[in-house]
């Protein structure tokens, strides 16, 4: 019997959609559409933890300094990638 104490959430579709992503990430199956820099974001050695986040967050902002095209660059090549 359910505890009625505890409230009951549920997942967005966004929300399965970025686990699906996270499990095939880190266990180095393929995404559908690929990942842009997924190589960079390997070498971030993404485990879930806040410091994994803030690697993740310098990462995003040196690509962004030194890169200024990326958004063209993902969005020309075919269908939109994540």
């Amino acid at each position: 019997m359910p505890n009625a104490s505890l409230p009951i959430t549920q997942k967005s579709p966004l929300e399965f959609i970025a686990d699906e992503f996270w499990q095939d990430f880190m266990q180095n199956r393929p995404i559908d559409g690929g990942v842009a820099f997924e190589k960079e974001l390997k070498r971030c050695q993404l485990d879930g933890s806040v410091a994994s986040l803030c690697r993740v967050d310098a990462f995003l902002a040196f690509v962004g300094e030194q890169n200024t095209q990326i958004p063209d660059l993902v969005m020309t090549q075919g269908q939109p990638r994540n």
